[in-house]
């Protein structure tokens, strides 16, 4: 599988875009959220959706697999046991409006 090489920059840009293709980015200034931490926040970001939307999740994947590596800033595919993965869990969180 071949990653293309990214930056930072083009990263976070490219995941935001999918957050919000998703409707994940949710703005209340009016009434904050409450996040799990206990800090209110005009904003929240519900990644449950974009994991929930197989087409987005696959992308975003593919987005963290072209992550610089942190040590030697190279853009190579880091973690190329990703590849055969069947199956991923994980905890979902929310928050609440007050």
């Amino acid at each position: 599988m071949t990653i293309p090489s990214m930056t930072r920059a083009e990263i976070g840009a490219a995941t935001a875009r999918l957050l919000f293709e998703a409707g994940a980015v949710r703005i209340s200034r009016e009434r904050p959220f409450v996040l799990a931490a206990g800090w209110a926040s005009p904003v929240y970001v519900d990644c449950r959706l974009l994991i929930g939307e197989p087409r987005l999740r696959k992308a975003a994947t593919r987005l963290e697999m072209a992550a610089p590596d942190l040590t030697t800033g190279s853009c190579q595919m880091l973690r190329p046991s990703l590849t055969k993965v069947n199956a991923t869990s994980g905890n979902a969180r929310a928050a609440s409006v007050r």
